[in-house]
């Protein structure tokens, strides 16, 4: 899968609007994705997912921004991503960020989710790579490596962590990562607020990345044999 492309499908949603004509464009794209899918996943699988990405949003700046967010803005996260999964057509979406927290214990809890759920290492690889793209010319890719595996220790917790096959990180990355945050909460707190809107997810996909939210950008996201598949049903109809 070409992982570095797929988190321009977010970056469409978030800097142009779930409903934009790119918005739209990435969700057709990703519900061919799926639908390729179907058989192999479960919809609960996709809400778990769903449901991570809500619980990990709110937790990772929780932990590592200046201030901790309330319940509006916790909200917002909520909708935003109910309403993704929605587009996504997946039914029996949570409708409280009560049930997110219920559905991501139960599931990890769960020996039988956590044995069904799409490769676990797939998953990791892609978070590893993702980050070293965006640091690489900073941070070697092993102390990368190291460093993402003590986040995700770190917002995931113990369980959810031992169910992605990673070992538990030793005290040095652990004690790193949060001295970084307390040295970034400090210094946030003397940064003067911004004037105008500091779109990073922009930056990095047309600066670093070189890939602009485009339709021809959305198409090349996902496994080649998918992407093969797609265009063929797309040429067949």
């Amino acid at each position: 899968m070409k992982k570095i492309k797929a988190d321009i499908l977010i970056h469409a949603w978030v800097d142009y609007g779930l409903d934009s004509k790119k918005g739209k464009a990435s969700f057709k794209h990703l519900n061919s994705i799926h639908d390729t899918f179907a058989s192999r996943t479960r919809n609960y699988d996709f809400i778990f997912v769903l449901c991570c990405f809500i619980v990990d949003t709110i937790q990772i700046i929780e932990i590592f921004e200046w201030r901790n967010l309330n319940d509006k803005e916790k909200q917002a996260i909520f909708l935003f991503y109910k309403n993704v999964g929605e587009r996504m057509r997946l039914v029996n979406c949570p409708n409280s960020i009560e049930e997110v927290y219920s559905i991501v214990h139960k599931y990890t809890e769960s020996e039988l989710d956590s044995k069904l759920t799409v490769s676990r290492d797939v998953f990791t690889d892609a978070i590893t790579k993702l980050v070293e793209k965006w640091y690489s010319r900073l941070i070697p890719p092993l102390i990368t490596r190291s460093l993402v595996n003590a986040i995700l220790y770190i917002v995931g917790g113990e369980t959810f962590h031992q169910k992605l096959g990673l070992k538990k990180p030793s005290v040095v990355p652990l004690y790193t990562v949060y001295s970084l945050a307390v040295i970034r909460k400090c210094l946030m707190q003397f940064m003067p607020p911004r004037t105008t809107p500091h779109c990073l997810s922009n930056i990095l996909m047309k600066n670093i990345y070189h890939c602009p939210a485009t339709n021809s950008s959305f198409s090349s996201v996902g496994p080649p044999e998918v992407i093969a598949h797609i265009v063929k049903d797309k040429k067949g109809e």
